[in-house]
C-alpha cells in the first residue's frame, strides 16, 4: 500500500444533463441517462488505460434507474459515493426529514445498488449545509468530500445562485473561513463518530483550486501551471471531474441547451485529452485512487 504522500484521489461527480440544466433554471429536460449510458463507460475505459481508480459520486434517484452502470463501476474496482438523493439547490439538510432522505435513504439505496457500503458523501455544488456533518455521522458515512477551501468558492456559489434564480441571494460565504480552512485531508474527531474530510486540493498559499472545470476554461499553459502548482502540496491530493467531461453535445445528441455549461460547447476530441493529461500529471509520483483510500488512511492515523 502506498503512503499518503503518494496518493491522488480522483472523483467523478455524475450529474445528469437534466440535473445540470436544472441548475440553470431549465426544468423541462428529461435526459438522466446520457451520463450513465455514455459518459460512465467512457470514463471507465479511460481510467483503465491509465491504471487509475476513482470515486463516482452518484445522485441516488438517478442511479436507481441505471443499476447496470452502478454495477459496472464496482466491478471495475472503483468506488460509489453519494451525491445526495435529488441534487436540489440550494442543498439543505437542516430538517430531520431532509437529512433522512438526502443522506440516509440515499446511502442505503446506493449501497443496495453497489452491493457494498457507501462510505463517502459530496454535497451538490459544494453546499456544506447547516447540519451536514451531524447528518453524515448519523447516517454512517466515513468521510465527507464537500469542502472547497478556496476563495473561489464565493464566486462558485454566486454563479450557482444567480444562474438558477437570478433574484435569489447567494449563500453567505465568509472569506476568512475559506482562507483558514484546512486544505489537506484530515480527521474530524467527535465522540458521536469520527469523519474524514477530503477537500478539493488547492495550490499552496494561493488557494486556487485544482478542479477539472478550470481545465476547460483556462488556456492550456495556465492549466498546466495550475497542475504543477498543486503537485507541490505535500500529502494526498483530491481532484474532481464531472460525467459531463466525457460527453459531446452534438455527437451524443444531447439537449442543445447544455452548451451553456462549461466545456459542453467543445467536441469530445478536445475534452478527453485534457482529462488524460491532467490525470497523467497528477499520477507522476502518486497513485491514482478512490477518495475512500485517502479517508481510510486519515482515520487510521
Amino acid at each position: 500500500m502506498s503512503h499518503a504522500a503518494g496518493l491522488a484521489g480522483i472523483a467523478i461527480d455524475v450529474d445528469s444533463v437534466a440535473t445540470h440544466l436544472a441548475g440553470y433554471g431549465v426544468h423541462d429536460c428529461a435526459d438522466t441517462s446520457s451520463s450513465y449510458q455514455i459518459a460512465i463507460p467512457r470514463a471507465l475505459a479511460l481510467l483503465e488505460g491509465l491504471g487509475a481508480k476513482a470515486t463516482f459520486f452518484l445522485v441516488a434517484a438517478e442511479a436507481s434507474r441505471e443499476p447496470d452502470a452502478v454495477r459496472r463501476i464496482v466491478a471495475a474496482g472503483h468506488e460509489v459515493g453519494c451525491h445526495s438523493m435529488t441534487h436540489t439547490l440550494p442543498f439543505d439538510v437542516s430538517t430531520p426529514e431532509a437529512a433522512h432522505r438526502e443522506l440516509l435513504e440515499a446511502r442505503d439505496l446506493l449501497g443496495s445498488l453497489a452491493g457494498e457500503p457507501v462510505e463517502g458523501f459530496r454535497a451538490p455544488s459544494w453546499g456544506v449545509a447547516r447540519g451536514l456533518l451531524e447528518g453524515l455521522r448519523a447516517a454512517g458515512y466515513r468521510y465527507d468530500a464537500s469542502a472547497f477551501p478556496s476563495w473561489m468558492l464565493a464566486l462558485v456559489r454566486l454563479a450557482v445562485a444567480r444562474r438558477g434564480a437570478p433574484d435569489a441571494p447567494a449563500p453567505k460565504t465568509h472569506l476568512a473561513d475559506l482562507l483558514l480552512a484546512r486544505a489537506a485531508p484530515h480527521a474530524l474527531r467527535d465522540p458521536r463518530g469520527d469523519l474524514a474530510e477530503v477537500p478539493v486540493s488547492t495550490v499552496p498559499l494561493l488557494r486556487v483550486p485544482c478542479y477539472h472545470t478550470l481545465g476547460l476554461l483556462l488556456p492550456p499553459w495556465a492549466f498546466r501551471a495550475l497542475l504543477a502548482g498543486v503537485r507541490l502540496r505535500r500529502g494526498s491530493l483530491s481532484y474532481t471531474l464531472h460525467a459531463a467531461d466525457f460527453l459531446d453535445t452534438d455527437a451524443d445528441g444531447l439537449d442543445p441547451r447544455i452548451r451553456r455549461h462549461p466545456g459542453m460547447d467543445l467536441p469530445l476530441a478536445r475534452k478527453l485529452p485534457v482529462v488524460k493529461d491532467a490525470l497523467a500529471a497528477l499520477g507522476r509520483g502518486r497513485s491514482l485512487v478512490p477518495l475512500r483510500t485517502i479517508a481510510r488512511e486519515v482515520l487510521a492515523r
